[in-house]
């Protein structure tokens, strides 16, 4: 995950990489590779990729497959530990071209003058909520013409009752697994807490219209918790 937050915040992202993974396969009950899919939707061969928050590169290197060897996927992430994470998973695949990472804050988009023709992030964007309309004008003017944003991400449902479900699931069952792999109960806090603080679907979708995006559309899957957005630069 990406954030320019306090140093606490970065220290949690660092301390947790090392389970990162599995806590995702086991809190989301392995649906998780699903919605990175959906966020993959957008990726063909020949294009340039930039992935926000990539962690430990999961949608990257979903990305890099779909490229099929034409093109080049960027991962940016503010956590080294996790970029190390990613890079130990890039040497035991043996890929060598076409996928490289960078630590930086999503605030620092645009960082090169190349533009990009896909924005990409996965569960990434409630963690900059503080800054996030300045990074959504960042990657708008990050892209080419015509390119186009898809962001998946844990998301609140306006019905108050599912929204409460939710709430309870993370309670328990994220709340057992975050016990059982990080021993501390700090990040299925933290998770429970961006949820809260970040857009609801139709406002995310309403801040990328603001920014300048055309052809804004999301889907919702898991009663709405979790959303895909996509949208295309003019």
């Amino acid at each position: 995950m990406l954030n320019s937050q306090p140093p606490s915040i970065q220290s949690l992202f660092d301390s947790i990489s090392p389970q990162y993974d599995r806590f995702n396969r086991f809190s989301s009950l392995g649906r998780d590779r699903f919605w990175r899919e959906q966020a993959l939707s957008v990726i063909r061969p020949g294009i340039r990729v930039l992935d926000i928050g990539t962690g430990t590169g999961d949608l990257a290197f979903g990305a890099w497959e779909k490229l099929q060897g034409q093109g080049e996927v960027v991962g940016l992430d503010f956590s080294e530990s996790m970029l190390n994470v990613a890079r130990e998973k890039q040497e035991r695949l043996g890929i060598r071209e076409g996928l490289r990472w960078i630590q930086l804050p999503a605030e620092d988009i645009p960082f090169e003058d190349e533009p990009y023709d896909a924005v990409i992030s996965g569960f990434v964007l409630r963690n900059l909520y503080q800054n996030i309309q300045g990074i959504m004008r960042g990657v708008f003017q990050s892209l080419k013409s015509g390119g186009v944003v898809s962001f998946v991400d844990l998301t609140e449902q306006e019905n108050p009752f599912i929204r409460a479900c939710s709430r309870l699931y993370l309670k328990t069952v994220v709340n057992l697994w975050g016990n059982l792999l990080f021993k501390d109960k700090h990040p299925v806090r933290y998770l429970g807490g961006s949820m809260e603080r970040f857009f609801r679907a139709k406002g995310f979708a309403n801040l990328l219209k603001e920014v300048g995006f055309e052809d804004v559309r999301w889907k919702s899957f898991w009663l709405g918790t979790v959303t895909h957005t996509v949208a295309k630069k003019p």
